[in-house]
């Protein structure tokens, strides 16, 4: 089984300009993808506390099965 997590991150530039990025990592299986999800969560936190100006918007999906679903032939 593949699971996938979403991580979105839109930066600010002091002019006003967003910069979104979108990340799609891909795992062999849930637990590493929790794993992953905490330590990134955990880092996007001790950059809030080290960081005086917030200039960013992050989120972190949670870890999905990834199904691969088999297309319907129109008759």
């Amino acid at each position: 089984m593949t699971y996938v997590m979403v991580v979105l991150i839109t930066i600010f530039s002091a002019s006003g300009i967003e910069q979104p990025q979108k990340l799609t990592l891909q795992f062999s299986n849930k637990t590493d993808c929790v794993e992953a999800r905490n330590l990134i969560k955990v880092g996007l936190s001790f950059y809030d506390l080290a960081s005086k100006n917030s200039n960013y918007s992050a989120y972190v999906g949670r870890c999905t099965h990834d199904e691969k679903r088999k297309q319907i032939k129109k008759l």
